[in-house]
């Protein structure tokens, strides 16, 4: 695992002030002490990426003890924070598919416990294309996607499972650009953003 930004900026403070874990340890005073240094242990080696972490006291010991600003503590963590999103999107691209989504009356699922159980997502809410689709000359592309959208809407009988009523779709053609359909799959409005599809599933064991 990287070291974080804030796990730089506390051990560089730790050296340049000769603080010790132990030290750390002796301050926070919890009597379980290898609890306490399982827990700073976690904090200065572990990827922390929200601003939660400063209401623990143990962090809370930490920067007294250092005698740091909070503003240093939180522009590691933003810093961090940057670099998890930067990631994150570069991971969403890599494994980018076109797809089909089917716009319905409810954002939300009204069990999303039950939509997970069930696959939902893959299973109502978005339709499969070809993935070298975007690629293909534009009405070819138009054909395809005004059938699949005419099938899964008279599949799915107007209706997505936990969502209500389906009001239209989306063609998610590149990362980046999506374009809207009616129902009976005709073009409605030309490119737009890039449209981020959620994602719910449940592990049962």
């Amino acid at each position: 695992m990287r070291t974080t930004h804030l796990t730089e900026t506390l051990q560089q403070e730790m050296t340049a002030k000769g603080i010790s874990k132990k030290d750390i340890i002796q301050a926070y005073g919890h009597k379980n002490v290898n609890k306490a240094y399982r827990i700073l242990n976690g904090i200065l080696g572990n990827a922390v990426y929200n601003e939660t972490i400063l209401q623990h006291d143990m962090m809370k010991t930490i920067i007294e003890l250092l005698e740091l600003n909070e503003e240093i503590i939180l522009a590691a963590i933003n810093q961090d924070l940057m670099d998890y999103n930067n990631a994150a999107e570069e991971y969403q691209r890599s494994i980018f598919k076109p797809v089909i989504y089917a716009e319905t009356k409810e954002t939300m699922p009204s069990s999303i416990t039950m939509f997970g159980v069930c696959n939902g997502m893959s299973r109502w809410k978005t339709i499969k294309l070809p993935e070298k689709i975007a690629s293909w000359p534009e009405e070819q592309q138009l054909e395809i996607i005004r059938q699949k959208i005419k099938d899964h809407y008279l599949r799915q009988d107007e209706v997505v499972p936990f969502f209500g009523r389906i009001t239209g779709y989306r063609y998610c053609k590149t990362y980046d650009s999506s374009y809207l359909f009616t129902t009976d799959g005709e073009l409605i409005d030309g490119k737009q953003d890039g449209f981020f599809i959620p994602f719910a599933s449940v592990y049962l064991g």
